[in-house]
């Protein structure tokens, strides 16, 4: 009887959140973020700022705190931008922009979810754009998604939750460097950092999903069996995760890996599988779940 109950209790859970989070939602986000009117989110660009504000303004309509550095949801930061391939010196000195929020539940723990919104810009003649629907268009959706889940399911995490989109990926990761070296938030208080990039590839075939550093998170592996994935471990790399791996808080790399297409110019909406996505989302969610009946934290009683 007590199996029954918690068995239950997993697919009851796992139901309740499958029902709050929404796949066109979530194609919403990546088909505005991978629209060549974005021309690729080049960091530093205008699109990149339109691409800012478009998460800025929903990150707020959940009700969420700003956390930037400029009295607002925004982060900015100054670099070199890249002139070319390989580029270690860099040529004009640019701004980039990561945005910020803060769900507050008002208890002495914080947990970080982060993803870069930036990509590959225009091609070297002009001519085309690199969409980046799976890298990391995908990514940023999920974390909006699960933004508007924490803040409005009605439910008191035992965490409190910091949001961060990153640009400047694909600039030797300066954006994810520049916020771990001047936090906003104090990081003595983080529990645990999930960083999401590329969750649109999913193959239902293998159910494959990729991480680094999981094992340093409590219970993931029981999380992982009761929504029904494979435990992949990537190879250790350098990623927006690496910025804070000198942190004593653990950080996770989550992927679904590359959709199988090697030409970045065909990394197109269509091909995304957003059903996957939802249930790596799923995952998330009971992740965090599960940390909180082994993690010790105190909350005031009322979320404001």
């Amino acid at each position: 009887m007590r199996f029954f109950l918690f068995f239950f209790s997993i697919v009851f859970s796992i139901s309740v959140c499958a029902q709050q989070i929404n796949v066109a939602k979530l194609k919403a986000h990546v088909n505005f973020l991978s629209n060549k009117k974005l021309k690729g989110r080049l960091t530093g660009s205008q699109q990149e700022l339109t691409a800012a504000n478009y998460i800025a303004k929903n990150l707020k309509s959940f009700g969420l705190i700003p956390k930037g550095n400029i009295s607002s949801y925004y982060y900015s930061y100054k670099f070199k931008q890249a002139r070319f391939a390989g580029d270690t010196v860099g040529g004009k000195l640019v701004s980039g922009i990561n945005v910020v929020a803060y769900l507050d539940n008002h208890c002495d723990s914080t947990i970080i979810i982060s993803a870069h919104y930036d990509h590959l810009g225009l091609t070297t003649d002009q001519t085309s754009y690199y969409p980046g629907a799976n890298d990391n268009a995908s990514g940023v959706a999920a974390l909006i998604e699960l933004a508007r889940h924490f803040s409005l399911n009605k439910r008191k995490e035992k965490f409190n939750i910091l949001f961060i989109c990153f640009s400047g990926h694909e600039q030797d990761f300066v954006g994810s460097k520049s916020f771990s070296e001047k936090p906003t938030i104090d990081f003595s208080f983080v529990k645990f950092h999930l960083n999401l990039d590329k969750l649109g590839s999913l193959d239902n075939a293998r159910n494959n999903l990729f991480f680094e550093g999981l094992d340093k998170i409590s219970v993931a592996e029981n999380v992982l069996n009761e929504v029904g994935f494979k435990k992949n471990d990537l190879p250790i790399s350098t990623s927006d995760a690496s910025a804070f791996k000198n942190y004593s808080f653990p950080t996770v790399l989550i992927s679904t890996g590359n959709n199988g297409e090697n030409n970045p110019l065909k990394d197109e909406v269509k091909k995304l599988n957003f059903e996957g996505e939802k249930k790596v989302m799923i995952f998330i969610t009971k992740l965090i779940e599960k940390q909180e009946e082994v993690s010790c934290c105190t909350c005031q009683k009322n979320r404001e």
